[in-house]
């Protein structure tokens, strides 16, 4: 990001998972500087109690590091990316882990193991990504989806999107989320699909009745931005 301030972790997402303490965790070829960082401030904070996956002497030698003794934790010894990602799909659906975390592999790899059907992970639904993200040690945040995961989604399928991102801000405290369905212009028209869709995601909301402030299409622009929405 374009900014000189501080990477921290928000208060309230501390305050919220410190309601879950010690969730057991597998961290997916976890031998990488920044997914130990994150394991350990997060073990330190009596949120987590990780399993790691990946080369073992490489996840040792990181965690010496951080002079951090990891001697008590279990580690499944594994080389390869995508046999990482089998023992980290396996763990969560013998329910040994509550969350999978992903270390240093590429997103697909992972997901193409976690979607498949003989692990039962996805329990009928429709699995989307959302990117947390503020500024401030106390901002609102901001959730943007899906970034990650679903393609040129059908209308049917942004309306999981849309249900799972509203679920999830009410997880984290907000009762009542604010939602643009983004395009390219703020006007329904025919020379772009994205924002005819996003007309009828507004629409649709409204006749299911879904319990947040939802509009369509709107520009990144003056989504965010008070300003650029008046001009």
């Amino acid at each position: 990001m374009l900014t000189n301030k501080k990477i921290v972790v928000p208060t309230n997402l501390i305050n919220l998972a410190k309601k879950t303490l010690s969730v057991p965790v597998g961290i997916v070829c976890a031998h990488h500087e920044s997914a130990m960082i994150s394991a350990k401030q997060a073990y330190e904070l009596s949120l987590i109690e990780p399993i790691f996956i990946g080369h073992k002497q490489s996840i040792i030698e990181e965690a010496n590091k951080l002079n951090w003794n990891i001697d008590k934790f279990q580690i499944f010894e594994e080389n390869h990316d995508q046999d990482s990602a089998v023992i980290g799909a396996k763990l969560a659906s013998e329910n040994k882990i509550k969350v999978l975390i992903k270390g240093n592999l590429h997103t697909d790899i992972l997901m193409r193991v976690y979607l498949k059907k003989e692990y039962s992970l996805i329990e009928g639904k429709r699995l989307s990504h959302i990117w947390h993200m503020t500024l401030d040690q106390n901002d609102k945040p901001l959730f943007i989806t899906d970034g990650a995961l679903n393609v040129s989604p059908r209308l049917d399928v942004k309306m999981h999107i849309l249900k799972n991102a509203i679920e999830f801000a009410k997880q984290v405290g907000i009762s009542k989320p604010r939602v643009a369905i983004l395009s390219g212009t703020e006007d329904p028209i025919e020379s772009m699909p994205s924002s005819i869709e996003a007309k009828k995601v507004m629409d649709k909301s409204k006749t299911e009745n879904i319990d947040a402030y939802i509009h369509g299409p709107l520009a990144f622009d003056n989504a965010i931005s008070p300003k650029a929405a008046q001009i």
